[in-house]
């Protein structure tokens, strides 16, 4: 029996000529209900139609060159199947039963380059093996991403609670033994939302904006102006291989203090990967000209390049305070910034995480607001993976 070996997981296959002895057979097809250390002697009427393979008979004559070439594996390439692009939340082992899988062999499943396998759910991954008795082959060229977790937001009502941001959801799970090869391809985590601006003050015009998307289609933090009521929602989560939309503003949040608008290098960019965090702009008199600013999008785009923070001002300067920078690639969420002011007058929400990354930290005079963690590229439920390949492109921990 021709054996190649990668790591500890071994896919085989008889030969094509040549020698070949009946426990050469029963070794292969071990788990597709014939035990080779059951019973021996083993005759070759014991392997009639053995796993569902057209070329063993199912009764009758039977020899050892019917054998030739089988293998107890079963071969999938999405790309022969596929009438899209796209596949949200793939559980292997029902996609392979209704495509003519018989519920034992060892499957040997590739991604072509294009395919993204997908989530919109922080909760459920985007590829989930399922219930695979012989383990699962996997060579990836494509992406397989997790949903990004949204930024976090501050609404009016009450003492203007305050949503945290989320975590970044899981990529692909486990229920079974794999041996993974990288190829061109990614898997990676979606990224946590970046911290919002917890104002939980007394007075009646908190000013307040949210954090960033993170990597994944995590959705922007929204924004407040309490003393009217409003709600300036964040940014939209990008579509598959999209980036992310900036967050809606009000006032003079985006805009230099002086100008008529606000400049479009600065603001209107969207967001590849981690969504930037919002900010603030206030000119210390007049506060009916507060500005707000909602947290952007995540994007999902791989490996996506960083998106600068929302820029803002406080009293009489422009851009003195920042939102923190949206994660590109696999790096963090930036965290809410300033220019030259302390730390307690920042008032910015935090960058989204890039793929499988933290989101920044949020903040609002001395409250501080964490971003959400990055989501796992690989969940094991203690079940042994072998990685042959670029590790660089698993996006996010293993456990």
């Amino acid at each position: 029996m021709l054996e190649f070996i990668r790591g500890e997981v071994i896919m085989s296959q008889l030969p094509l000529s040549g020698p070949l002895s009946i426990e050469e057979i029963a070794d292969e097809f071990y788990g597709a209900g014939i035990d080779p250390d059951a019973n021996p002697p083993h005759w070759l009427a014991d392997y009639y139609g053995v796993d569902d393979d057209p070329a063993i008979p199912t009764s009758g004559t039977i020899s050892i060159s019917d054998f030739y070439g089988t293998s107890n594996t079963w071969t999938i390439d999405l790309g022969t199947i596929l009438l899209e692009n796209n596949i949200k939340n793939l559980n292997i082992h029902d996609f392979a039963i209704i495509h003519g899988w018989n519920g034992r062999s060892l499957i040997d499943l590739t991604i072509p380059p294009g395919i993204y396998i997908w989530s919109d759910d922080i909760l459920m991954p985007a590829m989930i093996t399922g219930d695979l008795p012989n383990g699962l082959i996997l060579r990836n060229m494509g992406y397989i991403i997790g949903k990004g977790g949204a930024g976090g937001s501050v609404f009016p009502g009450g003492m203007y609670p305050y949503i945290e941001a989320e975590n970044g959801g899981p990529a692909f799970e486990l229920n079974c033994e794999c041996e993974l090869h990288t190829m061109t391809g990614y898997i990676a985590g979606g990224g946590g939302g970046g911290g919002g601006m917890n104002v939980n003050r007394t007075e009646l015009e908190p000013i307040v904006g949210g954090g960033g998307g993170g990597a994944g289609g995590g959705r922007g933090g929204a924004a407040a102006n309490v003393r009217h009521s409003e709600v300036f929602p964040g940014g939209e989560p990008g579509a598959v291989g999209e980036p992310g939309d900036h967050g809606t503003f009000h006032g003079l949040t985006g805009v230099p203090k002086g100008s008529a608008g606000p400049i479009d290098l600065i603001y209107s960019a969207t967001a590849e990967a981690g969504g930037g965090g919002g900010t603030v702009a206030h000119d210390g008199i007049n506060k009916s000209h507060d500005g707000h600013g909602a947290g952007y999008g995540g994007g999902r785009i791989l490996p996506g390049s960083e998106t600068l923070g929302m820029p803002g001002w406080l009293d009489e300067a422009a851009y003195y305070v920042h939102g923190g920078t949206g994660g590109g690639g696999m790096n963090d969420g930036g965290d809410a910034y300033s220019d030259t002011r302390p730390d307690n007058q920042v008032r910015s929400g935090g960058g989204g995480g890039g793929w499988g990354a933290k989101g920044g930290t949020g903040r609002s005079e001395y409250i501080v607001e964490e971003g959400g963690e990055g989501g796992l590229s690989i969940v094991l439920n203690n079940n042994i993976i072998e990685i042959n390949g670029d590790t660089s492109r698993i996006w996010g921990a293993i456990e």
